[in-house]
């Protein structure tokens, strides 16, 4: 590494690509300056941060019947609030490996698998010149152990890089059948969110029994009881004041809001796809006329039918990429968007075709936002408006 470099533009180009590292464990704005004799010269700042790792490919419940399940811990630039990933990043080659640390909350409800070791502590590393660990534990990587119906934090942490936590629930699938046919407490908005005071939990008990309702904070303990009672059905809400059960005001900080009723794993769940391959890691899924599609790490574009689950059609959309935007809607259409820049515009229905691919050549992050039959697609240097879907 060096402050200084000399970066060729050949003949017949307008640009070339090098790499900035920051230096390890320092953070603050650094000046670059581009110049080339008898031009102006170039100047931008870039702002050095504290890293960020974070959880990635372990769902928020699983059947304790159904085994292990392999995740990844992943490392790079940090959400605005420190949530989360914003933009993957790779450990810097010739620095140190990056070990994460994983605990489990609950020792009892959950351990993990690594190759050496199997604990409610253990560590992973995310090798020099990637920004993930190795996505299988024969290959260096880690797999959550479900040992208990109960819930667990799931945390990651390098040391002098903001953490991440997972809340995982194993309560909603447990081993015993014979359980009567309540449905779901639907979780609807807590607002505001985020919060300094007073939190409003709206939530749906579909049909009358008892409902419980607590706030837990982010080592899985449950902090506040705000109601463990019967209720008819219906749309209901309750007020979190910020305090914990002894009246104590909590402090500043992640808190999460878990609201559990009966056994629904038989009776409201319509069809189930187990095969991760085919399921993204962070775009949502898109529901349009009676199709389910998702695409994922990598361009893999699925449809399923809505009624049966079944798999209708599957392949690529463009060149292989990341993807974190999610599909989206317009005009009978559906967009894609990947990292790289990549906007696809594919046909709906079971025999879903691309109709065109548009490289916008900047970096995309964020989901299409769709208004009055026109698509907006924010990239990481300007904002495009598109109107024609017929792919033409």
């Amino acid at each position: 590494m060096t402050a200084f470099i000399d970066v060729p533009v050949t003949n017949g180009q307008t640009d070339a690509t090098f790499y900035l590292h920051g230096i390890d464990d320092t953070t603050g704005t650094v000046t670059i300056t581009a110049t080339v004799p008898s031009f102006y010269d170039g100047v931008t700042t870039v702002d050095v941060v504290v890293p960020c790792v974070q959880i990635s490919s372990l769902p928020d419940s699983v059947d304790i019947a159904e085994g292990d399940v392999e995740f990844l811990t992943q490392v790079g630039i940090p959400e605005a609030d420190s949530s989360g990933v914003l933009e993957f990043q790779a450990v810097r080659a010739g620095g140190n490996p990056k070990v994460v640390t994983i605990t489990s909350s609950d020792s009892s409800v959950a351990e993990f698998v690594t190759t050496p070791l199997t604990d409610d502590t253990v560590y992973v590393t995310i090798p020099t010149g990637t920004y993930q660990s190795a996505a299988t534990v024969g290959g260096g990587g880690v797999a959550f152990h479900p040992l208990s119906n109960g819930m667990t934090i799931v945390l990651a942490e390098i040391p002098g890089a903001y953490g991440g936590a997972w809340p995982f629930d194993g309560s909603l699938t447990p081993l015993a059948a014979a359980e009567p046919d309540s449905g779901p407490g639907l979780l609807g908005p807590s607002v505001p969110n985020p919060t300094s005071s007073r939190l409003t939990i709206h939530f749906t008990v579909p049909v009358a029994t008892v409902v419980d309702l607590g706030i837990y904070n982010v080592l899985g303990q449950r902090v506040r009881s705000l109601l463990s009672r019967d209720l008819p059905a219906g749309d209901h809400t309750e007020v979190w004041d910020g305090r914990d059960d002894a009246g104590e005001e909590l402090p500043p900080g992640m808190y999460f809001v878990r609201v559990t009723q009966g056994n629904v794993t038989e009776s409201h769940v319509k069809w189930k796809y187990d095969d991760r391959r085919g399921l993204p890691d962070c775009p949502s899924p898109l529901f349009l006329d009676g199709h389910l599609y998702v695409i994922k790490e990598g361009g893999l574009f699925t449809a399923f039918d809505g009624e049966s689950g079944e798999v209708v059609k599957q392949g690529r959309v463009g060149d292989p990429d990341r993807y974190f935007a999610s599909p989206v809607a317009a005009a009978g259409r559906i967009v894609t968007a990947s990292v790289s820049g990549q906007v696809a515009v594919v046909s709906s229905g079971p025999e879903w075709e691309v109709l065109s691919v548009h490289d916008l050549q900047e970096d995309i992050w964020s989901t299409p936002a769709i208004a009055d039959g026109q698509v907006f697609v924010r990239t990481g240097k300007a904002l495009y408006c598109f109107e024609d879907l017929s792919g033409e």
